[in-house]
């Protein structure tokens, strides 16, 4: 928190404040603590305005309320992307050193990344792995780079204390449905032309 334009760590009294003279304080709009962000979220009085500025007349405390969220910089997200057309799609993440993110949800986007629409596809609850793998054996990978190939992937960290997921932070890679794959024009199944 800045008053007056100084720093403090909360909670602080560290300062004098005159009656009746302006002060102003800012809540930091967010902070990272043990790979969780905190965002701003609003002042104890329901005032959403990370800005304050008062002239006190009695002895009043201000407390900035967050919503805390798994920090992304641990996560390391890769898609085996280079590997051989037709591969299934294979995520790879760190776990997040938080014990209090107890599952990660697996969501995809399909199409282009920007206006397409994600969805939860798997859960996978914490372990004792330092790192994780889930395989989607619903897309494979394709290198014909364009927009209709987009697959993007998110892991989304759960914060069990806050009940909140991750901020968004998909990666984007090309893939085919596999059902296009084995039941496309010119495939056989089960020994007949479909």
């Amino acid at each position: 928190m800045k008053v007056n334009g100084t720093s403090y760590n909360c909670p602080t009294q560290d300062f004098g404040v005159v009656e009746q003279n302006q002060i102003s304080f800012l809540a930091e709009m967010y902070v990272v603590q043990n790979g969780i962000g905190y965002l701003f979220n609003h002042w104890d009085d329901g005032n959403t305005s990370s800005y304050r500025t008062v002239n006190p007349t009695v002895h009043k405390t201000y407390t900035a309320y967050y919503v805390g969220k798994a920090d992304n910089a641990y996560r390391g997200l890769s898609i085996n992307s280079s590997d051989p057309t037709g591969t299934p799609v294979r995520l790879t993440w760190n776990q997040h050193p938080n014990t209090n993110i107890t599952k990660y949800e697996i969501w995809r986007k399909v199409g282009f990344n920007i206006t397409a629409i994600g969805y939860k596809i798997a859960t996978i609850n914490r372990s004792s792995a330092s790192t994780y793998t889930y395989t989607d054996n619903e897309y494979s990978i394709s290198h014909v780079i364009n927009k209709d190939n987009e697959v993007s992937y998110d892991v989304k960290a759960y914060y069990s204390v806050e009940n909140t997921l991750s901020q968004d932070d998909y990666v984007v890679t090309y893939g085919t449905p596999e059902a296009k794959r084995k039941f496309g024009f010119g495939s056989y199944c089960n020994g007949k032309s479909c």
